[in-house]
């Protein structure tokens, strides 16, 4: 067992050392925090080292080639972020199964690198005359624009988890809305990491100000999110379980559990 899962995922450690499991909200915290550390770390990394390999893509197929390698970064983020969420959640919700909940994660996180990436890339801001000298935005006003795509981000992420959670867990409706303002913060945090930096800085100093503001904002998303996390609670209903049909043991007989119908 890793460091990293037994930060996230301490509860069978500790009970076969006879101590207490570590709280469920503390460990959501911690799993998000260490998913956006290896994605946004991921992110700074590439994108360090396609400044200084590549620099300006100026050629349509180096842009399209720029795309696609952020579009991994985008896979590697959901993935990390996914997984590590689901190493809790499964202590509360334990008929969840890794692929359901890490798949459409995944998806969205590449959407949301593809459409972030794509005006800069391919489309690029409009010259500005010869006359005028070109101005950067503020950095509050970067900082709101994040917000909002945070927030848009944050209801795709909420609807697709959401599809998968509400056949396991009572409740899962507030799991849409929670992500919002989670993701309005998260990625504002993130922005904040990438924004500050200037062309005077060191490159070390560039990438621990990128991976700072992906674990700030990863530390965000988890104390929001954690919120109704902390609160899921499994189908009392049998016939709301997505398994297939299993047998459980009872004290007095054997109870067949139906299949999942998602029409119910």
């Amino acid at each position: 067992m890793t460091w990293l899962s037994r930060q996230v995922w301490p509860s069978a450690q500790a009970a076969g050392e006879g101590r207490a499991p570590w709280p469920f909200y503390p460990r959501w915290v911690a799993a998000c925090t260490a998913g956006e550390f290896v994605g946004i770390g991921t992110a700074t990394g590439t994108a360090l080292a396609a400044n200084t390999w590549i620099g300006e893509p100026g050629s349509t197929p180096t842009r399209l080639a720029m795309l696609a390698t952020f579009a991994v970064v985008g896979a590697i983020e959901g993935a990390a972020l996914a997984f590590l969420q689901w190493l809790v959640l499964r202590s509360r919700l334990p008929r969840l199964r890794a692929g359901e909940w890490i798949a459409p994660t995944v998806a969205i996180a590449v959407a949301g690198w593809v459409v972030g990436m794509t005006p800069s890339l391919l489309i690029g801001p409009p010259e500005p005359p010869s006359s005028v000298a070109p101005s950067e935005p503020s950095l509050l006003a970067v900082l709101l624009l994040a917000a909002l795509a945070g927030a848009a981000a944050g209801l795709c992420f909420g609807v697709a988890q959401w599809f998968v959670l509400r056949r396991h867990a009572e409740r899962a409706r507030q799991w849409i809305w929670i992500h919002v303002p989670a993701w309005a913060l998260a990625m504002a945090a993130i922005f904040l990491g990438a924004t500050l930096p200037t062309t005077e800085w060191p490159v070390w100093a560039i990438g621990v100000s990128g991976v700072g503001g992906g674990v700030f904002g990863g530390l965000l998303l988890g104390a929001v999110t954690g919120l109704v996390a902390r609160q899921l609670t499994p189908w009392v209903d049998e016939h709301k379980w997505s398994l297939p049909t299993a047998h459980i043991s009872t004290s007095s007989s054997m109870t067949r559990v139906p299949p999942f119908h998602s029409g119910r």
